[in-house]
């Protein structure tokens, strides 16, 4: 997996939370420049290193800061829950990609890595078995998957060669640090309140942290190959050329070398 280059910062949403926390430690331990966006101080990723800059997702000054001269972002703030007002979630999930995605053209951002959810296939039915290739929901009980997917939308819709763009889908994340999966279903085990649905035999995913981390990393890797690859059949069309023609920066063209 290629590496991106280390003397570059990366900016990181949602690190008040599990996933983004981790993901900001795993980068600053990778010896990565890491900004990070939080309503809260956090001073326990301050101490690794990381630049903790205040704000939200309707913050454009904060997310420009962040986004400034960086070339991946990782997208993992949003609004979730079964419960709330629509308005709040599209809010949060929809407008706040959108005011991320502007930040990073704005700024050249190369890559933007987004955190989704698997509830953007909800159809209200199992899913097994089930791909990227399922339909968005475009109606759920709730306000959440069909803004995440509305979220989904805008961040791959926004893929170009200059841009390139990804959305994860981890389901029920849990490991060291959790505080809602595991924690919760013991606690309702101990009350007798844990209920079985069916005859017991259901099948659920559980995705564990290190693994979330790891797929948020390699897509960025994967990311960056893309570009790469992209960029080397460019030079090798323009290079082809006749000497007339206009060609490309060759610079760039050489610059190959993404690890530090």
């Amino acid at each position: 997996m290629l590496s991106p280059r280390k003397n570059f910062p990366v900016f990181v949403t949602g690190a008040s939370g599990f996933i983004g926390g981790k993901i900001a430690e795993r980068l600053l331990a990778d010896g990565r420049q890491v900004r990070v966006l939080s309503r809260r101080p956090l001073p326990g990723l301050e101490a690794r290193g990381a630049e903790v800059i205040p704000g939200d997702l309707d913050d454009v000054a904060a997310l420009r800061r962040g986004c400034a001269s960086a070339e991946s972002v990782f997208h993992v703030a949003g609004r979730v829950g079964m419960w709330g007002p629509r308005s709040e979630f599209f809010r949060v999930n929809v407008g706040g990609t959108k005011n991320i995605i502007a930040a990073c053209r704005e700024a050249a951002v190369a890559r933007l890595i987004y955190t989704s959810s698997p509830s953007v296939v909800y159809n209200g039915g199992d899913l097994r078995n089930v791909n990227e290739s399922a339909p968005l929901c475009t109606q759920a009980p709730c306000a959440y998957p069909t803004s995440k997917a509305a979220a989904e939308i805008e961040v791959l819709s926004a893929h170009n060669q200059n841009f390139a763009t990804i959305a994860l889908r981890p389901h029920l994340v849990w490991g060291p640090g959790d505080k809602n999966v595991v924690p919760r279903v013991l606690a309702l085990a101990r009350s007798g309140k844990l209920k079985i649905i069916g005859a017991g035999n259901n099948k659920v995913d559980v995705t564990h942290i290190t693994n979330v981390v790891d797929a948020h990393l390699r897509a960025e890797g994967a990311l960056l190959g893309s570009q790469l690859s992209a960029l080397s059949w460019l030079c090798r069309r323009q290079a082809a050329r006749p000497t007339s023609s206009p060609t490309v920066n060759r610079s760039s063209c050489g610059n190959g070398s993404t690890n530090s």
